[in-house]
């Protein structure tokens, strides 16, 4: 017979009052499933809406397992608020989901148990999630469908992080004694811990749908993408990856160009906050010798400047292969 799994689990909540309920039922029904043995940590990051009434109420009328709700009068930020939670954590085993996706709980707990029985080094488990669109329409996720690789480090590095999605994972608790917790002072904290974790342990792949994953267009997810400060910290997060040997260094290179290219694709899009010259500058920060100077990167130059990275990106893929 299976051993109870110890688990704990963190919902994430801010400004999802139309979601939570829903949420937390699903949540729930973990606590009535003699296969897990659960911690839950709530935590509100100061939402605006009436999502900690909502939690409150539900909280006080629905039933229940021992839990942690964690109301800020303040907004920390999401990588405060899992450190937070994750210091009070006494589960082998760490989930962490925001209040407005939902876990489909009998596939969470076999993605759980392979890799409780997986050797120590496997210290993540990633799968395939449902996103659910804005009008209801649904559509599979499979990270199946990107080749999972056997080394996600180096494509990680590269900015192929597709396949691997945030709310599919389960963590191993003692992976963070040697990674540590979440950098609070970036928003790109799920990327910077990927690639901490990617580094030392490897990934397992469970090839089964185990979170219904919510799209809402005005998320900060979504929204997160078209700022330059984001940009900012992406390759804020590539510098910071001291690279062990050529191929590394390669890897790296292609990913400080892809984050480049998706600059100038955002300002080609008409995004907000583009600047020739912080943009020159921060990249020039790395010490990275194809660069121009600050004047060339005017709007016109935009696509010149793409096909060039593009084409360094292609050649430092190929220099890693070789």
């Amino acid at each position: 017979m299976t051993p109870k799994r110890k688990l704990t689990f963190i919902s994430l909540c801010y400004n999802h009052a139309d979601y939570v309920e829903q949420h937390m039922d699903a949540v729930a029904a973990f606590f009535r499933d003699e296969r897990i043995d659960m911690q839950w940590i709530i935590v509100d990051d100061f939402s605006g809406d009436h999502s900690q009434a909502v939690i409150a109420k539900w909280i006080s009328e629905r039933e229940h397992g021992p839990h942690h709700f964690i109301r800020h009068n303040e907004n920390r930020g999401v990588s405060s608020s899992l450190n937070e939670a994750l210091a009070l954590a006494t589960g082998d085993y760490i989930k962490i989901l925001a209040t407005d996706d939902l876990p489909i709980r009998d596939a969470l707990i076999r993605q759980l148990n392979e890799l409780a029985a997986s050797p120590p080094e496997s210290a993540l488990s990633c799968s395939n999630f449902i996103k659910l669109l804005p009008g209801g329409s649904k559509t599979v996720a499979n990270a199946g469908d990107y080749s999972f690789p056997e080394a996600p480090y180096r494509e990680l590095l590269r900015l192929e992080a597709a396949f691997i999605h945030t709310a599919t994972l389960i963590y191993r608790k003692e992976l963070f004694a040697r990674t540590g917790y979440f950098n609070e002072s970036l928003k790109q904290e799920d990327y910077d811990m990927l690639l901490r974790i990617t580094r030392e342990f490897e990934v397992i792949y469970y090839p089964e749908v185990t979170v219904i994953k919510r799209e809402l267009p005005g998320s900060l997810g979504a929204a997160m993408y078209r700022i330059e400060q984001n940009n900012r910290e992406v390759l804020h997060v590539l510098r910071g990856v001291a690279p062990r040997g050529k191929g590394e260094r390669a890897a790296r290179l292609a990913g400080i160009c892809k984050w480049a290219m998706n600059y100038l694709s955002n300002t080609a899009a008409g995004y907000e906050g583009f600047s020739a010259k912080s943009f020159a500058r921060a990249f020039a920060g790395g010490g990275h010798f194809f660069l121009w100077p600050a004047p060339f990167f005017a709007r016109l130059a935009v696509p010149l400047a793409y096909s060039y990275l593009n084409a360094l990106r292609r050649y430092f893929i190929k220099m890693e292969k070789s």
